[in-house]
């Protein structure tokens, strides 16, 4: 039954990221280069403050998997403090962030922001569906989400006018929030719960979310700084390219998501997982790999196809952006490997690897070849660590696990 959750989780998988794709490059050719680049910065900004959500649902997620779920609704009403305290301070923050971004219209971040709560809500019900391995009712939420984003995002782009179609984004994300929230909704057993068991989950939580700001940085940092440091168009441009290159990532994310709680499970019985990390890392790679190669050979033929003439120039860089994915998701592995293990020193690895690319863009980043170098020179140098790290941690267990044995047998 597991199994058969995993493929149809898969195949929703494919069919929202395909859906998302059609919609940027419908969006794109509708609106073209200078439009565009300021209504998919909008997409950009819920991906980067996403952190905070993520790490919700991975946190939940390793709770339900090692069956500690009696703190779980004293956890959440705490979560949903932090969640309106989180959106009251970025309303605060609208205008200085629409200025800093160069946003011709301040109003759909404030609609962005509002939307927060209910998305730091729907991940949290996603993280018990992930810990429970219910992959069928994981992948309809990201179904439902779609659907709602797609079809109001679309409708309102055709209605309003070019200018105020960073509008039908902001719209469209709030709306998929709101909607999926309510309909999947998990009920939780009202526990009281103890405060003092719940330090061992903040800790957790605070280092997933550390992660995944880090890796939302590496990730989504390039196209924020794009939209700050060069023309409308120049970031329209850099928009299409970091949406294809990006494929990599959402194609080889799923095997992550089905990694976290079968690694949590075999910890618990203890059991070997040494040969899951290694089989994700070997998925990874192939897929990730095997993408860039056809970047290589066909970049040219995917931008006409995919964004029309418009964005042609971006071609030749579309094989640099998806290398860059690909070695960012193999080094994605790893940590998250770690992180369902308590180790947490690849996590501070990979955060200190965003924030140097962000400090060589801003000192670098002169033009859009050079925006690219320093992310594939970066996330080469981050995967090399973590490999070292692996085969270092690997061999001092090794060797600690003698001296055990060595010191029983005396």
């Amino acid at each position: 039954m597991k199994r058969e959750g995993k493929f149809i989780f898969i195949c929703i998988t494919m069919l929202v990221n395909v859906a998302n794709y059609v919609l940027n490059i419908i969006l794109a050719r509708w609106l073209g280069p200078a439009y565009f680049a300021e209504a998919n910065l909008l997409s950009t900004l819920v991906l980067f403050l996403s952190f905070i959500a993520i790490g919700v649902q991975m946190t939940i997620a390793k709770l339900v998997a090692a069956n500690q779920i009696d703190n779980l609704y004293l956890l959440r009403n705490k979560l949903v403090k932090v969640a309106y305290g989180c959106t009251f301070i970025l309303l605060l923050l609208t205008y200085p962030l629409a200025d800093f971004l160069k946003l011709s219209v301040v109003w759909p971040l404030a609609i962005l922001f509002v939307g927060m709560p209910s998305y730091i809500l729907m991940c949290f019900d996603r993280g018990q569906f992930q810990g429970r391995e219910q992959f069928t009712s994981l992948g309809y939420t990201f179904l439902v989400e779609m659907l709602i984003r797609f079809s109001l995002t679309i409708g309102l782009a055709f209605l309003l006018p070019l200018a105020f179609s960073s509008y039908a984004f902001a719209i469209g994300f709030l709306g998929s929030f709101l909607v999926t929230h309510h309909l999947f909704k998990q009920g939780i057993s009202k526990s009281k719960g103890n405060e003092e068991n719940l330090k061992p989950i903040y800790l957790f939580l605070k280092v997933v979310t550390l992660y995944e700001f880090g890796q939302i940085l590496i990730n989504n940092a390039d196209v924020i700084l794009v939209n700050h440091l060069f023309s409308d168009v120049e970031a329209g441009l850099y928009a299409s390219l970091a949406i294809l290159g990006k494929t990599v990532f959402f194609a080889t994310g799923i095997v992550v998501t089905i990694l976290f709680p079968k690694v949590v499970n075999r910890q618990r019985q203890g059991l070997n997982h040494s040969g899951l990390f290694w089989k994700s890392f070997s998925i990874v790679f192939f897929i990730g790999f095997s993408m860039v190669l056809g970047s290589a050979v066909l970049g040219e033929q995917v931008i006409l196809m995919a964004f029309g003439e418009a964005y042609v120039s971006m071609a030749d860089y579309l094989w640099l952006y998806a290398l860059l994915t690909c070695l960012f998701s193999c080094s994605n592995v790893f940590v998250y490997y770690y992180m369902t293990l308590d180790s947490y020193l690849p996590v501070i690895i990979s955060i200190l690897a965003g924030l140097l690319q962000v400090g060589l863009f801003l000192v670098f980043g002169s033009s859009i070849a050079n925006v690219l170098a320093i992310q594939v020179y970066v996330m080469t140098a981050l995967l090399l660590v973590l490999f070292s790290y692996y085969y270092l941690n690997k061999h001092s267990l090794s060797r600690l696990r003698v001296a055990c044995a060595t010191i029983k047998s005396l």
